[in-house]
C-alpha cells in the first residue's frame, strides 16, 4: 500500500480524529444534536484538533501540548478566537484533561447534549489550575 500525505499527520491530529470518529450519532448523541453541530479545525501549535460548534457554544479538543492527555475546552463561542478556535483565559481555566480517549469522547458527547438542551454543565475530568 502506498503512502499519502495523510500518513504524515501529527499525533495530536490523529488522536483528535479518533475521538471525533468514536462519537456515534444515534448512540452517543441524538440525531437532533448532530444536525446542529458544525465541525471546524483547532490549531494552537502542538495542539491540533477540532472545534465543535453548537448554537452559541463551542467545545474544542486535542492532545494537550505539554503531555499526552486529551484537553477539552468548552464555553460560549465568544470565548474562542474566531479563526483558530484558541480558547480565551476563561475557557482555558474551564479545561478538562483526560488520559483516556474514550473518556474524553464520552465527556464531549455529554457537553454537546448539554449545549443542545441548554442544561448547565458539571465539570468532569481533571480541571486545570489557573
Amino acid at each position: 500500500m502506498s503512502k499519502t500525505l495523510a500518513d504524515a499527520k501529527s499525533t495530536s491530529l490523529i488522536r483528535a480524529e479518533r475521538i471525533l470518529r468514536s462519537i456515534k450519532v444515534g448512540t452517543d448523541i441524538p440525531v437532533a444534536v448532530f444536525d446542529e453541530v458544525t465541525v471546524e479545525t483547532y490549531a494552537n501549535r502542538r495542539e491540533q484538533g477540532f472545534a465543535l460548534r453548537i448554537g452559541v457554544n463551542t467545545v474544542v479538543f486535542a492532545e494537550e501540548r505539554s503531555g499526552d492527555d486529551i484537553v477539552v475546552y468548552r464555553g460560549p463561542t465568544s470565548t474562542f478566537e474566531q479563526n483558530t478556535n484558541i480558547p480565551s483565559l476563561d475557557a482555558w481555566k474551564r479545561a478538562c484533561m483526560f488520559a483516556d480517549e474514550r473518556a474524553a469522547a464520552k465527556y464531549i458527547a455529554m457537553v454537546l447534549r448539554a449545549f443542545a438542551s441548554k442544561k448547565p454543565l458539571a465539570m468532569e475530568g481533571e480541571s486545570r489550575q489557573p
